[in-house]
């Protein structure tokens, strides 16, 4: 199956107001599932096999949330990814997150610097 469209909003923890130019980076480590290639390919084509699945398992993206406070993604489900929230208003956030066929529409609030941190991600 192929890749599915995944959208990640950003929401001040008190308010629920949406956040506008956080910068998100996603990163995607996958277990290397390519030396079994071996058993199935040879040559040139085995290399081709390998660049693949690693062009395709090891993702990433750095981008900002729009005016609505969001980024839309594509992934491979399930998938498990690392995500890096950066905002000079609100805490600095790492987490890891998986994904899955019911976290298409992920929310995840911040919290203001100065304030008590929390973090609560929640699919829409």
């Amino acid at each position: 199956k192929g890749a599915e469209e995944i959208t990640l909003k950003l929401r001040d923890i008190d308010s629920r107001v949406s956040i506008s130019g956080v910068l998100v980076y996603i990163n995607s480590k996958q277990k290397d599932i390519s030396s079994g290639l071996s058993n199935y390919f040879s040559g040139e084509t085995l290399s081709l096999a390998k660049s693949f699945i690693i062009d395709n398992a090891n993702y990433s993206l750095s981008q900002n949330t729009d005016y609505t406070g969001a980024i839309t993604f594509k992934a491979h489900l399930p998938s498990t990814y690392s995500i890096h929230l950066t905002h000079p208003e609100y805490h600095y956030i790492e987490k890891t997150i998986k994904l899955d066929n019911n976290s298409k529409n992920l929310i995840i609030d911040m919290s203001q610097l100065g304030k008590k941190v929390r973090v609560r991600i929640s699919n829409d």
